[in-house]
């Protein structure tokens, strides 16, 4: 007995002192080592109550299962076997496995001894009395109770429900019984509502209520009510339950929030969250809910950037810098949006940067030191020519001007305006794209020197009012007023502007024989260039659909002698009007199978008031007034549809209309007694019919084709109709990352004018092109090779050959056997042959930073000297022998300030066919400072255009002079506000 006493006893001190003595580290925990010590010595020594006591003084100061144990032994030394037996069965909750193999041995032992109840309750977690409450709790549901045999009450309590007693239960030695008492609850009626409906209602032991919106009975207290749904902040809430008493809640759960900080090395990308538009770089994107998000960053020209976020609740994530690839990408080339190395053509893209840091006022001086453009300016209209294809006073009938794919030109001359006469201001342009070269295979005619696409701004710009005024070239004030409208996710808006601009213009001096002596001297021209001119734009959309708008006014005074008008006389004058309205759906109609399908109305208005010297019947001088009118209206409409049957090729087909049902060009003048004398009342109405193919194929990832074809079905109520087909063809190779090779050729047309067809002015001057046979369309071969190397992805070098084959080329021509000089609009015979050259080096705006460097040959000539020509020269009027640019924008101050410098190299031009005269060689620089206060929206530029001051005549006709000066420096000022 003693050896097991002893062996016992050791299991106890082992069971004991390992964990107690790492445990206990406070003042208690040591005194209850010295009581736990002084039982167990006292154990040794057989002093069991005294055992007993030290072991309940230590568990009262540190609760310890292992002590508990020893209690237990204790009371079981001492005969307590009901209180052993309730110190064993606490000793066992949590025991290890051995030692609850030890304990259960010991309760084995002591059942035998004792009369066991097992008490369980409903709920369980009731506390057990025995017999009356005043005597304590003997432990808690479920749970045996050893008890001394005899009859028994068991007596369950729990806060919140009703007592509950047993029948006296009469239990014998070495018996056992279960007692089972269900408790009432006592509660309280509670209504539960939310927003949003769902949310899951717990009580504080994380059992489950019931979901809202619901109605349930709570038992009476206080009450810790857990709200929680996924998605959403978790909330607790406290209520205190009274008996019988109904309590409606209601509960919002917020979602959990956070925010993220978007930073670029590109300004105003716009930021997408999960789909819809936050905001632009760089800005906090607040009340973000917590998780995981996509985050795309955009901006026109730039790759989309994509990217998984996690947003944690209360607090904000700091994405590292954002880089913004340049994507270089346009739409004019073939219709559908592609990389500028996939575009079948030769394109340089005017980027909405560029724009803003030289802050160009028209497509005129945005169009200047490109690569292949020469410009010139006739004091009337801005003329430009392509690669040496533009004649002065062509009336930039041989360039496609388009508003996002909807063509500007007029439907009388064919003529491109791009000056104030087109547009006061670029604040409804993002950027430009310059595709040069035949483009008639999309087109049709017109498109022959090139295509000049005018891109809107994108729809997820913000809402904002817009205002700006500022001065210009000559003393050109400007003011403009626009707004953006739209909604969150920017599938809807609409945006415009109005502009308005004045000048006084300039003094310029043309030589030419004013006084009829036989020399020429200077004469000075006062307020060339003086106008007033507005314009409006913009643009409506709703999903795919959307519509835009243009309209421009311009009244221009004309001193310079045009036609042999008074010289220096202000009331010579144009007034231009032209409109334009374009309604536009595209979508997707099934997968891989898109439709665009849009109808679009061009109204022009034209006067022209001349003043004449002119002679009475008795000879007295008058001054006789010429005018023209010109009233024009063109409405059509294209249907195209775009399919891809596998990844690598896309097939258009498309058909556009156009009918012109008003090209009416009168012709008058007013003689001496007042009367009016008509020379021209002609109304040419005509339509034209066209349908077009495209294929593009990518062969492999180092080749790719692009071949298609245009058939233009001309229809004319007056003069021949006709029909022409003009096919392209490019193969694109990329032999290695970063090279790209393009080889193109194509055919391209121009239907005549009205104008030239029609046009006489009562065969004073000017005879109508059927007086000396049929006029027929001009043609056009074009081939071209270009290679380009991306160095890197912010540095390209490109190179490019080109050569053109023009056949059939209107101008105007001598009447033969004319003895007055008269004119007329013929074919001339000798076929125009250019050739050329061209490199350029360019940065794209990175970061604040941009680099372009371009030069070029050019060789223009007829191949034989042109009938009319008093000369046996063969060179192309109006084309340089070579051109140059340099363009940089430093940043002065990141996103604060900048500083944008042009250096443009003006080349020799020959001046007309009658003679093998050029201008003079110049150099023409800009210097431009903008800058922004983003806080408040305001922007700010200052500059000088022509800084050198550098005097340069151009190639005009018809003028008194055969020159034109063109704007000397001249300074810039401009403030916009944005709200």
């Amino acid at each position: 007995m003693k050896c097991k006493f002893l062996k016992t006893m050791v299991l106890a001190l082992m069971v004991t002192f390992g964990p107690m003595s790492g445990a206990w580290a406070d003042n208690n925990a040591d005194e209850a080592e010295v009581q736990f010590q002084l039982g167990a010595r006292a154990y040794q020594d057989g002093d069991y109550w005294s055992a007993l006591e030290h072991f309940l003084q230590s568990n009262r100061l540190v609760p310890n299962r292992n002590v508990l144990y020893n209690i237990a032994r204790s009371f079981e030394q001492i005969d307590k076997d009901a209180e052993a037996y309730r110190y064993y069965v606490d000793a066992r909750v949590g025991a290890p496995e051995d030692d609850q193999k030890e304990i259960d041995k010991a309760l084995a032992r002591l059942a035998k001894k004792v009369a066991v109840i097992q008490v369980v309750s409903d709920p369980p977690g009731a506390s057990i009395y025995v017999g009356r409450k005043d005597l304590g709790s003997v432990g808690q549901t479920p749970r045996p109770l050893g008890l001394a045999p005899g009859e028994h009450k068991i007596i369950v309590e729990m806060e919140g429900y009703r007592p509950a007693t047993s029948d006296a239960i009469k239990v014998g030695r070495g018996e056992s019984q279960d007692v089972n008492l269900k408790l009432e609850p006592i509660t309280g009626r509670v209504s539960f509502k939310g927003d949003p409906a769902d949310i899951r209602v717990d009580s504080e032991n994380s059992e489950p209520i019931c979901r809202v919106p619901c109605d349930t009975d709570l038992i009476v207290g206080m009450r810790t009510l857990i709200f929680s749904m996924e998605g959403r902040a978790t909330q607790s809430r406290q209520l205190i339950v009274e008996e019988g008493e109904a309590y409606s809640v209601d509960v919002a759960l917020p979602i959990p929030m956070g925010s993220v900080l978007v930073t670029a090395d590109e300004t105003e990308a716009s930021i997408e969250i999960d789909g819809k538009l936050r905001g632009f770089t760089p800005a906090v994107i607040p009340n973000l809910p917590a998780g995981k998000h996509q985050l795309r960053v955009t901006r026109r020209g730039f790759k989309p950037v994509t990217m998984e976020i996690e947003v944690k609740q209360g607090e904000q994530l700091n994405l590292d810098m954002i880089e913004m690839i340049p994507l270089r990408e346009v739409a004019a080339a073939s219709r559908n949006v592609e990389a500028i190395e996939d575009a079948p053509a030769s394109i340089s893209v005017i980027s909405a940067q560029e724009i803003e840091a030289f802050q160009y006022p028209t497509i005129y001086e945005a169009l200047r030191g490109t690569r292949g453009v020469s410009l010139a300016n006739d004091s009337i209209y801005g003329m430009v020519s392509i690669r040496g294809l533009g004649q002065p006073n062509d009336m930039n009938n041989r360039l496609l001007l388009l508003s996002d794919g909807a063509i500007l030109n007029d439907n009388i001359l064919y003529q491109a305006f791009i000056g104030y006469d087109g547009r006061v201001d670029l604040g409804e342009v993002q950027s430009i794209e310059v595709i040069r070269g035949p483009g008639s295979v999309i087109y049709g005619t017109g498109a022959v020197s090139g295509v000049v696409n005018l891109v809107p701004h994108a729809k997820e710009e913000p809402t904002a009012l817009q205002a700006s005024f500022g001065t210009f070239d000559a003393g050109v004030g400007r003011g403009r007023a626009g707004f953006v409208l739209r909604n969150d996710d920017a599938s809807a808006g609409v945006r415009g502007s109005v502009s308005a601009a004045r000048s006084e213009g300039r003094d310029g001096e043309l030589f030419f024989d004013l006084d009829g002596d036989g020399t020429t001297e200077g004469n000075v021209a006062e307020g060339i260039d003086a106008f007033d001119a507005v314009s409006t734009s913009g643009r409506a959309w709703v999903g795919p659909l959307s519509a835009q708008w243009h309209y421009s006014h311009r009244d221009i005074a004309i001193p310079t002698g045009s036609f042999d008008t008074v010289f220096n006389d202000p009331r010579n004058r144009y007034i231009d009007q032209n409109m334009m309205a374009e309604l536009r759906l595209q979508t997707e109609i099934a997968k891989d199978l898109e439709i665009l399908a849009r109808g679009r109305a061009n109204l022009t208005l034209f006067d022209l008031d001349y003043l004449y010297e002119g002679e009475g019947p008795s000879g007295e001088e008058f001054l006789q007034p010429y005018v023209e009118v010109y009233e024009g209206l063109a409405v059509g409409g294209e249907a195209r549809l775009s399919w891809r049957p596998i990844e690598t090729l896309r097939l258009s087909l498309g058909s556009e209309l156009t009918f012109n049902p008003l090209t009416k060009m009168e012709v008058y003048q007013t003689e001496f007694d007042r009367a009016r004398t008509d020379l021209l009342d002609v109304n040419p109405t005509y339509n034209v019919y066209a349908f077009y193919g495209l294929v593009d194929w990518k062969l492999a990832e180092w080749a790719r084709i692009s071949a298609g074809a245009r058939m233009d079905v001309w229809d004319r109520s007056e003069g021949e109709s006709f029909s022409s087909v003009n096919p392209r063809l490019a193969l694109i190779l990329k032999p290695s990352n970063g090279h790209n090779v393009k080889v193109m050729g194509g055919r391209a047309f121009r239907a005549p004018s009205v104008y030239e067809l029609f046009y006489t002015d009562g065969s004073f001057t000017t005879l109508p092109s059927a007086c000396c046979g049929t006029l027929t369309p001009e043609t056009f071969y074009q081939a071209e090779v270009e290679y380009s190397w991306a160095i890197d992805d912010q540095w390209t070098l490109l190179a490019s050959a080109h050569g053109l084959l023009g056949q059939n080329f209107i101008g105007t021509l001598p009447v033969p056997n004319d003895d007055e000089g008269r004119v007329y609009f013929g074919n001339i015979e000798e076929d125009q042959r250019i050739l050329g050259f061209d490199l350029e080096i360019r940065r794209d705006f990175r970061r604040g930073w941009m680099f372009a460097a371009t030069a070029g040959v050019l060789d223009a000539q007829f191949l034989e000297p042109p009938a009319s020509s008093d000369t046996d020269g063969t060179r192309v009027p109006n084309a340089p022998r070579g051109y140059g640019s340099l363009k940089a924008v430093v940043p002065a101050i990141t996103n604060r300030l900048y500083l944008a410098s042009r250096l443009t190299l003006e080349t020799p031009r020959r001046i007309l066919l009658d003679a093998d005269t050029t201008t003079d060689w110049a150099v023409i620089a800009d210097m431009v400072m903008t800058g922004r206060i983003e806080e408040y929206g305001v922007k700010y530029a200052f500059g000088v255009y022509n800084l050198f001051d550098w005097t340069l005549y151009l190639p005009v006709d018809p003028f008194v002079s055969r020159t034109m000066p063109q704007q000397g420096r001249s300074f810039m000022a401009n403030l916009s506000l944005e709200y």
